[in-house]
């Protein structure tokens, strides 16, 4: 705040215009650029599986990853991809020297036939090895089968 005399002994104190902007600016810039964000490729919703196995080879750096969203769109990595473009990207990987298999994050609500044409064009890349990720869930107990507490 700046004081400022007025004439005579009475002070008159108000804000300066300038440094509110600044505070607020810098306390809603932060919010901007959250909004901004688009949605990440990894914020799928994976289906939950009792007998999944770990993968891994996805944690390498040279993995292919295809994410299908529960839209319908695709992600080759972190980039939206047409499915017909897909066998290109994934031999062009493959060519770089990356292992021959290709992971796929399928939304648990994507459809049936966008899950499929996304097999059919990882295979037309020559591709035969591909490996779907899935979160893992706690398996039900049955009461009285298996049961630990008897």
């Amino acid at each position: 705040m700046a004081y400022l005399k007025h004439k005579g002994n009475d002070i008159i104190c108000r804000i300066d215009v300038t440094a509110f902007a600044a505070v607020m600016l810098a306390i809603l810039a932060p919010f901007l650029y959250i909004a901004s964000i688009q949605v990440h490729p990894r914020a799928v919703d994976l289906v939950k599986a009792e007998h999944a196995l770990l993968a891994r080879g996805a944690r390498r750096e040279d993995a292919m990853f295809v994410a299908v969203m529960r839209d319908g769109t695709l992600y080759w990595g972190e980039t939206k991809i047409v499915a017909s473009k897909l066998p290109s990207a994934i031999q062009k990987e493959v060519a770089n020297g990356a292992e021959r298999r290709v992971y796929v994050k399928a939304d648990a609500r994507a459809k049936y036939r966008d899950v499929v044409e996304v097999i059919d064009s990882i295979r037309d890349a020559g591709i035969e090895d591909i490996t779907f990720i899935c979160q893992k869930s706690h398996p039900t107990i049955i009461p009285g089968f298996l049961d630990p507490e008897r």
